[in-house]
């Protein structure tokens, strides 16, 4: 913005000699860049949000299936017909990783989606996606 603005006063002043009127244009131009980024992170917000609640609905399931859903399967099976058995090899903890796995590599994904649209730019959205990777690993470390 910096490097904008400067170029802005020099071209406006190799056209005029009023460098008041150039200093003006310039600084009213910095306040519009300046108004335009908060309105665009205030928007942005939203939207990041958004995401971190999409994100705690995602990790809510899987939590629900791994915790409750996944451990009632084996027992189920157990009491099924003779000759119609419904699940003859469940592995409880591969099931567990599985849904450990998905929710890292939503947790990553959304945390990058979240930096583009929160500040512009990917890197930015390491941060988001270290957080939600690390809330992903406290509900499977400490809940499942």
């Amino acid at each position: 913005m910096t490097q904008r603005i400067i170029t802005l006063i020099i071209k406006a002043n190799e056209t005029t000699s009023d460098i008041k009127s150039v200093l003006t244009i310039a600084a009213h131009d910095a306040d519009v860049q300046k108004h335009l980024k908060k309105e665009r992170n205030a928007e942005m917000f939203v939207y990041v949000f958004i995401i971190y609640i999409a994100f705690m609905v995602f990790l809510f399931i899987v939590y629900i299936l791994a915790a409750y859903f996944l451990p009632a399967i084996p027992s189920a099976s157990g009491t099924a017909q003779t000759g119609m058995p419904l699940i003859t090899d469940f592995d409880l903890d591969a099931y567990t990783m599985i849904f450990f796995h998905a929710a890292m590599i939503q947790g990553f994904c959304s945390g990058i989606v979240a930096g583009k649209m929160g500040a512009g730019n990917i890197r930015s959205g390491i941060k988001h996606s270290l957080t939600m990777m690390f809330i992903a690993y406290l509900v499977f470390a400490f809940l499942i």
